[in-house]
């Protein structure tokens, strides 16, 4: 059994809403993924301003040894690589990367830009090629919510990834960010979780992005060798 902390969403050093102080918030919620038994902690994207980079990678020393990070709309490459670093990634300018569990393959992709890159693309449907099913984290969701949120900023070219994904044939869980709100999908063999933000949340079925500051979460996913299951953990100040 594995048991990972998907965390995602903090948005350090921006300008949030009110009664939000993301860096305390941070700090809770590292405080209870100490007390959770963690094996693994994977960051889903949005630190927020690189100003907050060197602090935000301090606290994770701390933290369980197995970390990984992917980034999103509010990140860069190029800030995110000078505190970040594993021995999956390769030599190309973005943040993906793949690396082996003992029954699942787990990919890692680069939508900091709203979109998976062609080479992105390319080397996931490679990836994909495997007898083990498949863990995959991105900030952006792949399947559409009926939410503002993605009607202003979808991942682009999700239809080129979902049907890579669909092809694939893969029993695939999706955990992802970015839409600041709790959802849970299938669609055939594939899963897709999206974790609420560590920060602040959106209104789900509103017509225009409606923020509010009522509680802030993230997500504990337990893999067992034939199932995936996760449940989220809800904070409060």
């Amino acid at each position: 059994m594995k048991r990972i902390a998907f965390i995602t969403d903090i948005h350090m050093n921006e300008e949030l809403i009110p009664n939000v102080d993301a860096a305390v918030q941070w700090e809770k919620i590292l405080a209870d993924v100490a007390s959770q038994n963690i094996d693994e902690l994977v960051f889903g994207g949005d630190i927020g301003h690189f100003s907050a980079y060197p602090w935000f990678f301090d606290t994770l020393k701390n933290t369980p040894p197995d970390f990984k990070l992917l980034i999103g709309n509010h990140d860069t490459y190029t800030e995110a690589v000078r505190h970040y670093s594993n021995p999956y990634l390769g030599n190309h300018q973005e943040l993906y990367y793949a690396y082996e569990g003992e029954h699942h393959r787990y990919i890692v992709l680069d939508s900091s830009q709203g979109c998976v890159s062609d080479n992105q693309l390319q080397w996931l449907a490679g990836r994909l090629q495997t007898d083990k099913d498949v863990v995959l984290f991105i900030h952006h969701p792949v399947f559409s919510v009926n939410t503002p949120v993605d009607r202003e900023f979808p991942l682009t070219n999700r239809e080129q990834v979902q049907d890579i994904l669909q092809q694939s044939g893969k029993t695939i869980h999706i955990f992802c960010g970015h839409y600041h709100l709790p959802d849970e999908q299938q669609h055939g063999r594939i899963n897709q979780s999206i974790t609420p933000a560590a920060s602040y949340q959106i209104k789900k079925e509103a017509q225009d992005i409606q923020p509010y500051a009522d509680y802030f979460a993230y997500r504990i996913i337990v893999v067992l060798e034939t199932k995936i299951t996760s449940e989220l953990i809800f904070l409060s100040n």
